[in-house]
């Protein structure tokens, strides 16, 4: 052992003495590329801007964005190929166009063969119910007159996401189905007058309700802020929208599939030849024409409030502006979508709203 410890010393000694060798080498003859390259690149000249570079090139990055956005209307035309020459045939020419708005939205194709991402469990498309639920010794009727009772219910929508909202069951053979869609801001009691903050003619919920129809108010993510009182404001519908991008999905497609699968309710438990329509306000208006654009079962659509131009998207809720959609999709498109079927726009006044905290020096969107 003592003869191990002093070979080891040694060994530690001649190691902790030794010196790299270094090449002998003239300095002088040593050539390196770097120092003959040019001062700019090949085809390049010096930038001498006296600007504030960062500044330059947002606003530059702008006027391109929004020359971009000017030319998607040009282009738009060569994604279509529109035959008139009957309704199935129209229908047929648009079908592409129409997968591909969802695949820009994200909505989830139920009728294509199921892709189960989760590992370790079997798992597949949710099964079709309404269930209607109340808190512990409520009554399950939320509310009843002489002509309707209204449940407060839920329905799946993806695994394990539910929609919610308010069933309006007529006491008589319904007339139809509508899913009628109230604004963002707007809760589903409001649109059928259980709760203040919505006029009595513009409650279209109820006045279906009592020309005997069935209804369906779901309920939206709304636009409360999430960090009240805080310099730095998001909504609930923009943190939705920030999460959702990254998965390939938007907050426009989770409302659009809330719609749908109420739809595959209706049509499961309907008589045959019972029609659906939809009827939307506002934000609604925008979720009710989407969805009447990517499901034919819906026989017509209203829309209230949401319907314009969007070129200049770059001035609305960051939540809708929707990757590649303008390269192909304006409103219009959107709408020949749900040709032949009816298609009612109505202009409206809608609440002008800001999504930036007063006094925060911040340039509100605008989406009135």
């Amino acid at each position: 052992m003592k003869l191990e410890i002093i070979l080891a010393g040694f060994l530690w000694l001649s190691i902790n003495n030794a010196k790299a060798q270094e090449p002998s080498v003239n300095s002088a003859v040593i050539s390196y590329p770097f120092d003959k390259m040019p001062t700019v690149l090949p085809g390049t000249t010096p930038l001498t801007w006296n600007v504030d570079i960062s500044a330059k090139l947002l606003d530059d990055a702008h006027v391109f964005i929004e020359r971009k956005i000017a030319e998607s209307i040009n282009g738009r035309p060569g994604f279509w190929h529109r035959n008139y020459s009957s309704r199935s045939a129209y229908e047929a020419s648009v079908q592409p166009n129409r997968q591909r708005l969802l695949k820009y939205i994200g909505v989830e194709n139920k009728q294509a063969p199921f892709v189960n991402r989760n590992t370790g469990f079997k798992d597949g498309n949710p099964a079709i119910f309404m269930e209607k639920i109340s808190n512990i010794n409520d009554s399950i009727v939320v509310a009843e007159t002489e002509k309707y009772r209204i449940y407060q219910v839920r329905w799946p929508v993806l695994n394990r996401v539910y929609g919610e909202g308010l069933l309006i069951q007529p006491k008589r053979k319904a007339v139809a189905n509508v899913i009628a869609i109230p604004d963002a801001d707007q809760t589903p009691e409001q649109l059928c007058g259980l709760s203040p903050g919505i006029p009595a003619n513009s409650q279209f919920a109820r006045s279906l309700a009592e020309n005997g129809f069935q209804v369906l108010i779901p309920v939206l993510i709304n636009r409360t802020f999430l960090f009240p009182g805080a310099a730095s404001q998001q909504t609930y519908r923009e943190r939705i929208y920030r999460g959702a991008f990254q998965m390939g999905r938007h907050i426009i497609g989770y409302e659009v599939q809330k719609i749908l699968s109420a739809v595959d309710w209706f049509e499961q438990t309907s008589s045959k030849g019972t029609k659906t329509g939809v009827a939307g306000y506002h934000e609604g208006g925008l979720i009710a024409m989407y969805a009447a654009a990517a499901d034919t079962r819906i026989d017509a659509a209203l829309v209230s409030g949401y319907f314009t131009s969007r070129q200049r998207v770059w001035d609305e809720p960051l939540y809708r502006n929707v990757w590649g959609l303008l390269t192909e999709f304006g409103d219009a498109e959107i709408a020949s979508l749900i040709a032949p079927r009816p298609l009612i726009i109505e202009y409206s006044n809608i609440p002008a709203l800001v999504e930036k905290k007063a006094g925060s020096g911040a340039k509100p969107d605008s989406i009135n």
